[in-house]
């Protein structure tokens, strides 16, 4: 947060002049012609392609919940959202709605800055869905000790606003507690940013579009999409992976693509999250876990899970420990990546060769 988009843009204008490309700004994309291959434009221009490559990102998802339109409440996608939040934020009761990433995040950087931050999440602790209780109960208790408060197992039934300044002033949670709110922030996900393209493309029902390993859509030889809104082809099914470094890496194959070269294979997942200075590290990807091996320090926030279904280990996070986060990622795309009885005889997975040609440990 307190961040300009120059600051962390890819490339600077110039950059992007150099390599000969016409950056159209502020401006929406209202519809794609796959037969004419053309792109309309929000004000009425059109542009014609060879190839397209669809990367619109997400849309951040309000739930349609009373109140939720005052104007302090408010959504995090943009430089702009991020440095109103932390302006609007500093000596004021902050209520964050949504437990994971987007959520805790927000309330790790505004804690040492407002009078009070609350977090309210469905979930019995922060992060359960994606990294499980163990590590969801670790990550609370750090939030705690920095003051943050959480009424977890709950909701919020609807957003009581002054009908004279529009402002939210209480949220009112399902079990009928009251909490005061300067500012409300909203983390509860995003959707792909694929409205307008419902009549043109077969779209997933999350809003998403199928691609394979060429990142291509599937059934068309010249349409691309990568980031937010693809849906790639994964282990034995497909994943959607909301992550900036995995649109980055998989605009690259895209590239690859285009200019007929061979675009390698889809790289492993691979996220982080800070909290409070704590860099917590996930590859791999896994939605239906049924056991998490934990090894390390857990109170130390020293730490290695292992997410495993059928005994077979899909995912792995890391706190403290980041080369086993790294070296497990090129397992999993090596194919090496040993089952848990590996993990549970006590064995170590950086000790297992990055290499094609090594067998795979049981």
């Amino acid at each position: 947060m307190n961040l300009s988009a120059s600051a962390i843009a890819l490339r600077s204008e110039e950059e992007m002049k150099k390599l000969d490309v016409e950056a159209f700004y502020s401006m929406r994309c209202v519809g794609v012609d796959k037969v004419g291959k053309k792109v309309t434009l929000e004000d009425g221009r059109v542009l014609r392609f060879d190839d397209l490559v669809i990367a619109t990102g997400g849309t951040p998802f309000k739930p349609p919940i009373q109140g939720l339109n005052a104007t302090n409440v408010h959504t995090l996608r943009t430089v702009h959202d991020a440095n109103t939040i932390l302006e609007s934020s500093t000596g004021k009761n902050v209520v964050v709605m949504g437990s994971s990433f987007i959520g805790m995040e927000v309330a790790s950087v505004l804690a040492s800055k407002a009078r009070s931050i609350s977090v309210i999440g469905m979930e019995t602790v922060p992060f359960e869905r994606v990294l499980g209780v163990q590590i969801g109960q670790t990550m609370m208790k750090l939030h705690e000790s920095k003051g943050v408060t959480f009424h977890m197992s709950n909701g919020v039934e609807k957003v009581v606003v002054d009908a004279v300044t529009n402002r939210a002033t209480k949220v009112v949670l399902r079990n009928g507690a009251e909490v005061e709110v300067d500012v409300l922030v909203v983390g509860t996900g995003v959707r792909p940013a694929t409205e307008f393209l419902k009549s043109t493309f077969e779209l997933e029902r999350d809003g998403s579009i199928k691609v394979d390993h060429k990142m291509a859509v599937l059934g068309e030889n010249s349409i691309y999409a990568i980031g937010d809104v693809a849906r790639i082809p994964y282990d034995d099914g497909t994943a959607r992976i909301e992550h900036w470094n995995v649109a980055q890496n998989q605009g690259r194959i895209a590239a690859k693509s285009i200019a007929g070269k061979p675009p390698g294979d889809l790289p492993t997942p691979y996220f982080w999250t800070v909290q409070f200075g704590k860099s917590l590290r996930y590859c791999g990807h896994s939605e239906n876990f049924d056991d998490v091996l934990v090894t390390g320090d857990l109170d130390a926030l020293a730490f290695a899970a292992y997410f495993t279904e059928n005994e077979k280990i899909k995912a792995v996070a890391t706190l403290g420990k980041d080369p086993i986060a790294s070296h497990c990622a090129e397992l999993f795309r090596l194919g090496k990546m040993p089952n848990a009885s590996y993990i549970k005889q006590g064995k170590n997975p950086l000790d297992i060769p990055l290499s094609a040609n090594a067998r795979v440990p049981v």
